[in-house]
């Protein structure tokens, strides 16, 4: 079921004259908490859905949908003139009509929607630093920022790790590090990129740790309660209000 955050703005407008980028990077939270929720929906439906065939019943399905496109094939071209690559592509074509996915796409959903679900909370982080910037918000995005890393530490290394995932698997934690040729010592010698166990998304960052993130509720109930104190914590004008609608 897709959860409704509540987002609560102690008023309509920021008091004083805020600028065009504060009143910008807030709705950012805004839409990054949104992100984060549907991103998190959409692994969880994910999760939930059938089963694939199983390895007997999809092998016999594929068998069946194999046999009839050769017999289709067999009356207008002769199979002999199609090498196998051009004869597999025309048999995943028509799985994918018959509703049977490519294994290859399966097994890529959950690690799309967990990504997804890493890159919002890296945007709303983001974002904070950039209002700590700010004279009018830094007092209280230093406070959102402090909250963040300590209930959600390493996301700006782990989005790091994802965003050069090319870096890590050759033993390089930052762009300098490739420069010098100087790789990573990696913790235990295990070097990991993109592993999802779980729910728990996991790479290792630049120090040569394993971090990870894990699409959650918690997580998600998390950078509510620290928008929420941001957003109580500067000045506003003009009646309450309460988002999203």
């Amino acid at each position: 079921m897709l959860r409704i955050p509540k987002i609560l703005y102690p008023g309509t407008t920021l008091r004083g004259d805020p600028s065009i980028e504060v009143v910008a990077l807030i709705s950012f939270l805004e839409s990054s908490v949104l992100d984060a929720v549907i991103a998190l929906h959409l692994f969880e439906e994910h999760a939930a859905a059938e089963p694939p065939l199983g390895a007997k019943a999809r092998w016999e399905r594929e068998k069946a949908i194999r046999h009839t496109v050769d017999q289709e094939l067999g009356n207008v071209v002769s199979l002999a003139s199609l090498d196998y690559v051009e004869r597999s592509h025309l048999y995943v074509v028509r799985l994918l009509e018959c509703g049977i996915l490519p294994q290859s796409y399966v097994l890529r959903f959950a690690f799309v929607h967990a990504h997804s679900f890493l890159y919002a909370l890296a945007s709303f982080e983001r974002d904070l630093e950039s209002l700590r910037a700010c004279p009018q918000t830094t007092e209280a995005a230093t406070v959102a920022l402090a909250e963040l890393d300590r209930v959600l530490p390493s996301i700006r290394k782990i989005r790091n790790s994802a965003a050069h995932a090319d870096d890590r698997i050759q033993g390089f934690g930052s762009p300098g590090a490739k420069k010098r040729g100087k790789q990573m010592n990696v913790a235990n010698g295990t070097l990991l990129v993109s592993v999802l166990r779980n729910s728990t998304l996991e790479y290792t960052v630049d120090d040569g740790t394993v971090q990870g993130v894990t699409v959650s509720e918690e997580a998600i109930a998390a950078l509510i309660a620290i928008l929420n104190v941001f957003l109580a914590s500067i000045e506003w004008t003009g009646p309450r209000r309460i988002a999203p609608l």
